[in-house]
């Protein structure tokens, strides 16, 4: 069973406008897989929110992660009134290493936004001044659900790398329990957290292989 966890006021507008544009690649994204992009895509997504801030409206800025590319990663921080535009042909791959995420286990997250607004995510090259682009709680609707990574873009948890060994009833996996603070080998990171956070988008995005549910 697949399960976002989310705790937060959902609502996917019909119009999202894009006003200013950030490529991760400008920044020193490799996109090659193995060079950790953190710091690069991090340092793009602080950079357009803040220019995006500095102006009224609702204007959305967009980080785009351009295809072809992938980009090694452990937990990035969006932030408001910014898009998470992963182009299709490109894919975030999730970290298998500890020292990667947050020190709480409470924010183990590829992506992860904490008390925000106006953010999103999208795998597509369309919809930010389409109406309908998704579904009116925020997720991708039927049409979007058999997408491939040909067809938009990726968010890949890497969950065959938690792997301890291989069962056919079921896989022993890494656990990150250091703290006592989760149980056995639930301790492993998610795809996406949204905590406290208010008007989220998501469309057209495809979620592979979660470490630990999404």
């Amino acid at each position: 069973m697949a399960v976002i966890f989310f705790a937060l006021t959902i609502v996917l507008v019909g119009a999202v406008d894009a006003e200013i544009s950030c490529n991760v690649t400008t920044f020193g994204a490799t996109g090659d897989g193995v060079s950790y992009d953190t710091p690069a895509i991090q340092q793009t997504i602080d950079s357009c929110a803040a220019e995006i801030n500095e102006q009224d409206g609702d204007d959305f800025a967009v980080v785009i992660i351009p295809a072809p590319g992938r980009y090694l990663t452990g937990t990035l921080f969006l932030r408001s009134r910014t898009i998470l535009h992963i182009s299709p042909g490109a894919t975030l791959l999730a970290s298998p290493s500890q020292d990667h995420y947050p020190a709480l286990e409470s924010r183990w997250y590829l992506i992860l936004a904490e008390n925000v607004s106006n953010v999103g995510i999208t795998g597509s090259d369309v919809g930010y001044t389409e109406p309908n682009v998704g579904s009116d709680v925020g997720i991708p609707g039927p049409a979007d659900v058999g997408a491939t990574s040909s067809d938009v873009g990726v968010i890949d948890g890497q969950s065959c790398k938690f792997v301890e060994s291989f069962n056919s009833i079921k896989n022993v996996m890494v656990s990150w329990n250091q703290t006592g603070a989760c149980y056995g080998d639930e301790c492993r990171p998610r795809l996406l957290g949204f905590l406290d956070c208010d008007r989220v988008h998501i469309w057209n995005i495809q979620l592979h292989q979660p470490a630990y549910w999404w």
